[in-house]
């Protein structure tokens, strides 16, 4: 959860900048005890109160935005489609 923004604009940005600090962070490879892991992430990204009112709103609607940006391929960032236009990133 990102702090309030009284600007729309300005909470958007701050969620694309970090859905983006996230999927770079988390596609750089970490060394464990046997070997190194290379792992990735999809990550779907919901604004209140456009995309909903309630906790559960929100995740429904982030939710369908993961399964979106699973389905462009790794390491990617999405709305969801009923958001107009779809984003995503990077």
């Amino acid at each position: 959860m990102l702090p309030h923004c009284a600007e729309p604009t300005a909470a958007q940005a701050l969620a694309l900048a970090l859905a983006d600090a996230m999927v770079a962070a988390l596609n750089r490879p970490f060394p464990l005890a046997a070997g190194q892991a290379d792992i990735g992430t999809s990550v779907g990204i919901a604004h209140f109160p456009a995309h909903g009112q309630t906790v559960d709103e929100l995740i429904a609607f982030a939710d369908v935005g993961l399964y979106e940006a699973k389905h462009r391929g790794r390491n990617v960032w999405a709305y969801s489609p009923k958001a107009a236009p779809l984003q995503t990133g990077p």
